[in-house]
């Protein structure tokens, strides 16, 4: 639908509609490649000056184990190191 996601986290939000998908949609379907297409479209894996998004891509790629992206988003956050704690993000669990 291409609409943006409401939740208490971006991470949590990202986690819960990918855990949605692998139970609701046919086994055949890629859904790790949709919802990564998704959060592209939306503009959340533009980690640049972003800490939110890194923080959010960081724990949704930790959960899932999907090494490239952890890489990508742990490295954007070292670099934003300074403005981690200011982050939404930060905090959550």
């Amino acid at each position: 639908m291409g609409k943006p996601l409401v939740g208490s986290s971006l991470s949590n939000a990202l986690i819960d509609l990918l855990e949605r998908m692998l139970i609701l949609r046919p086994a055949t379907t890629n859904n790790v490649d949709d919802c990564l297409a998704y959060a592209e479209r939306m503009g959340y894996m533009n980690f640049a000056h972003s800490p939110d998004y890194a923080l959010a891509l960081l724990r949704f790629a930790e959960h899932f184990q999907l090494r490239d992206l952890w890489i990508d988003a742990f490295s954007h956050c070292v670099g934003m190191n300074d403005s981690l704690s200011l982050s939404s993000e930060f905090e959550v669990s």
